[in-house]
């Protein structure tokens, strides 16, 4: 029996647009512009109250609608086995919970420094490429025609990525904080089953993890290790979540289980013997 933890793709889009809007924003300012003009101007922007208020509310709305999500997919989870009351009372308390709510700050926080940083990053490095291509002789007409062309603009396809992969850490995130909030240690990863999963995250599908030992994917799977250790969720542009452990019907009669630094298949009972219990939470 498994458990959607899966964010609604509705929610990423929204995400995106909100971003889009921003970074069209600064793209209208500066068209037309000289290279040198235009990162000045992306600075200035970026400093702006205007710019700031735009990127606050657009990660506000993200966290909302995750929050609610993530909720949702908590009640759902409640009324499908034996922690249903366990489940109820935690999310009933949830405003107090100092856990959740320092969960949801460390992620308005980041999310909203990332985004802050992205025009900044792009207004560095196209000076830093006009410079390059001066420091080898490059005409200067010449120079900002090729930056030009390669800057790494502020585009929808970017504003897509960022979304899908912030949406999934903050949906890790507080699905991470309420499992440990009534105990449930354990979670099975879950991949999105279709073409576009990396291969190393349909390896990982099903594989049950502790949320104090996150795996490696690329490396357990034979691959060159490229994001180093993460849990469900938390790499750039994943669509896995983490479906928390929280009854034991959620278990097959054998298992897969990522502990000492490696994945073992071992039978339901010998699992729940090795985490020293008749039941997951």
């Amino acid at each position: 029996m498994a458990i959607n933890f899966m964010v609604k793709r509705r929610i990423e889009s929204l995400y995106a647009q909100r971003l889009v809007k921003i970074f069209g924003f600064i793209n209208r300012s500066i068209a037309g512009l000289s290279i040198a003009d235009a990162a000045l101007k992306i600075i200035e922007i970026t400093q702006s109250a205007e710019y700031n208020r735009m990127v606050d509310m657009a990660v506000l709305n993200m966290i909302t609608m995750v929050k609610a999500e993530n909720e949702k997919s908590w009640r759902a989870a409640a009324s499908t086995g034996s922690s249903g009351r366990a489940i109820y009372e935690s999310l009933r308390g949830d405003v107090a919970k100092r856990g959740t709510k320092s969960a949801i700050s460390q992620i308005l926080l980041e999310n909203a420094r990332l985004i802050r940083s992205v025009p900044r990053d792009v207004a560095k490095r196209i000076t830093q490429k006009t410079y390059e291509h001066f420091l080898q002789g490059v005409r200067v007409p010449t120079a900002m025609q090729t930056v030009m062309s390669e800057a790494p603009w502020l585009t929808p396809k970017r504003a897509r990525l960022i979304a899908r992969t912030e949406i999934s850490k903050a949906n890790a995130a507080l699905t991470e904080v309420r499992s440990r909030d009534m105990g449930a240690n354990w979670y099975i990863w879950r991949s999105s089953k279709d073409e576009r999963v990396r291969h190393s995250h349909a390896f990982m599908e099903g594989v049950i993890i502790n949320w104090d030992n996150s795996p490696n994917p690329e490396s357990l799977s034979g691959e060159r290790n490229v994001f180093g250790d993460y849990h469900a969720g938390c790499c750039p542009n994943c669509r896995c979540y983490a479906e928390p452990l929280i009854d034991s019907v959620q278990l097959a009669n054998v298992v897969r289980v990522y502990t000492g630094g490696k994945i073992r298949s071992m039978g339901r009972n010998q699992f729940l013997r090795m985490i020293g219990r008749d039941k997951v939470a």
